[in-house]
């Protein structure tokens, strides 16, 4: 199974914003050579993976730094992800109805976390945050972020906390 990317490039930054594909797991490169040139991959752009029902895994990279509105929404076999420390923003919707989706790791390095992150994730019961309590008490948590989600604690390094 071949796996194709649509890039967006400028100045030698690349974003992924668009896969097709039947593969069930995805290591994003950091880097993409075309024509003998290097781009760094940054971004992974709106509706990139949306709607990849067999995708089981992605592998993000450390260069990435945002995540596009609904970029993983409907993919319906991932079941876990880790968001990389990198990434300092993600948009609405990103793991929109990702119904098999359990477990998140989440960066200490977002200062929001938007609307309907998680709608219709119905078996995310854990919620993993790689920073204290104290970081997690200053992100700006949308309004319906965790909307119909089993899990009932974020944990943190230095303990959990209630949503």
């Amino acid at each position: 199974d071949k796996l194709t990317y649509r890039l967006l490039i400028h100045n030698h930054l690349a974003m992924v914003i668009d896969y097709s594909g039947r593969r069930k797991t995805i290591d994003i490169p950091t880097e993409i050579t075309l024509e003998g040139i290097s781009y760094c991959v940054t971004s992974i752009e709106e509706r990139a993976f949306q709607d990849c029902e067999s995708l089981t895994s992605i592998t993000i990279p450390d260069s990435v730094t945002n995540i596009g509105d609904w970029a993983f929404a409907d993919c319906d076999s991932l079941t876990s992800i880790v968001v990389p420390k990198s990434v300092m923003s993600i948009g609405e919707c990103v793991f929109y109805s990702c119904s098999k989706l359990t477990s998140i790791t989440i960066p200490n390095t977002l200062a929001s976390i938007e609307d309907s992150i998680f709608m219709y994730c119905h078996l995310l019961t854990s919620i993993s945050f790689q920073g204290t309590i104290a970081q997690w008490d200053n992100i700006i948590l949308h309004e319906y972020w965790n909307y119909g989600v089993p899990a009932t604690v974020v944990h943190c390094t230095d303990g959990n906390v209630e949503i």
